[in-house]
């Protein structure tokens, strides 16, 4: 690939617009460029950018966040390989996504094509200038999408996708990043590379690995513990599904509402745990945020793990965490949408937001997980780590 490539209109498309749900989640998508494009130009005019010096035999551009992977060990050992390329080649992955944002806000092919001539101008320039070999990231953001495709034009260049979370298996679509894009593609379990190739792609390209989140309990093993409510407190975490699934705004509401009563019945007090990228303004209803209490500590704190009795959510992945941790966890119904049960692959019961009151009077809770959902391991860091030194191997 070199300067003179010709973007065509569907390459354009998908790269811009192929992780976009809905109308309502392309005005979301919108508004965020929108707020990103002032920030961007600062750091492109203001910032400093490190300058990775020799040039190294070849490096990765991770977008990964540290509770995933960590790199600083390896660092120490390989030195000749960049790690952190984000950090170091600043400045360029910054004028590169404030390049895609414009583009993806001007939706005209021919304004689109100038500027997607320009981000590959930078794009291949970063690519030369940090030997940049290897792209990682989770659900790939824009400047990831380019970057990608710009690698993967060279076919000895990988571009490696860790699932980032609990995907549905009744309705999770494969992007087109990860169908076209991507040369490895790391899976929690089994069932998730069955729902890979079940949408067409080839089994050699799929990894089992396994979840970022450590467990208390073995995987097929069934432990029991007595249910009590020492704290009087119980937490709902919460989803911005207000962000691409807006029709289901009552349901929500009318759901945990339902939990607020039965807990208010017992004299418990429910807390709401917000999404990192969720509104509880957008999510919840004037009534529900009167109600509930709403915890804002880091989930990493010791009064998110030992303040509350029960925990609750409709499909979030920090439900699966939690339970992983030894608490009682509760999956609620969520009508109008259609959700995994957490019930047919784990110990967490799956129950009726229209029939709540029984669940409170539970004597024993059980925790088991199927190994095919989640491949767990002891040490979720090291061996995601070592299934990336093997794809590093190979280049």
């Amino acid at each position: 690939m070199d300067n003179k490539y010709v973007f065509n209109d569907t390459e354009i498309n998908n790269i811009l617009y192929s992780t976009i749900y809905n109308q309502d989640h392309l005005k979301l998508r919108r508004k965020l460029y929108k707020r990103a494009i002032p920030k961007l130009v600062y750091v492109v005019l203001f910032k400093g950018n490190k300058i990775s010096d020799p040039r190294p035999e070849y490096s990765l551009l991770n977008y990964l966040p540290k509770k995933y992977i960590d790199f600083s060990d390896v660092e120490k050992k390989i030195p000749k390989i960049e790690f952190d390329l984000e950090t170091s080649a600043f400045k360029a992955v910054k004028i590169i996504s404030l390049l895609l944002y414009i583009a993806f806000l001007l939706n005209f092919k021919p304004i689109q094509k100038l500027i997607f001539k320009l981000t590959l101008s930078k794009t291949l320039k970063l690519i030369h200038d940090y030997n940049l070999n290897i792209l990682l990231c989770g659900h790939p953001t824009l400047t990831a999408t380019f970057i990608g495709f710009c690698l993967r034009m060279d076919s000895r260049k990988k571009v490696i996708t860790y699932q980032h979370g609990i995907y549905n298996l009744s309705k999770y679509k494969v992007l087109w990043f990860e169908k076209y894009i991507a040369s490895k593609i790391i899976v929690f379990g089994s069932y998730f590379k069955d729902l890979y190739m079940e949408q067409g792609v080839i089994n050699e390209k799929i990894t089992i690995g396994n979840p970022f989140f450590k467990s208390k309990f073995l995987q097929n093993e069934k432990n029991n513990i007595s249910v009590n409510f020492p704290n009087k407190q119980v937490l709902f975490i919460g989803q911005p599904f207000y962000q691409s699934e807006e029709e289901v705004f009552e349901s929500y509401n009318k759901s945990i509402l339902s939990l607020i009563d039965v807990c208010e019945a017992k004299n418990i007090v429910c807390y709401y745990k917000a999404h990192p990228r969720e509104d509880i303004n957008k999510s919840l209803n004037k009534r529900n945020l009167s109600k509930l209490k709403i915890f804002s500590d880091n989930i990493h704190s010791k009064a998110f793990s030992n303040d509350f009795d029960i925990y609750y959510s409709f499909n979030s992945t920090l439900l699966l965490e939690v339970y992983l941790d030894g608490k009682i966890c509760y999956q609620l119904n969520l009508p109008g949408l259609k959700l995994d049960k957490f019930s047919v692959y784990t110990g967490i019961p799956y129950i009726d937001s229209t029939n709540l009151s029984d669940h409170l009077d539970n004597k024993s809770y059980e925790f088991h997980i199927d190994s095919g959902y989640l491949n767990l391991t002891s040490e979720p860091k090291l061996k995601l780590l070592n299934n990336i030194l093997a794809e590093i191997n190979q280049v």
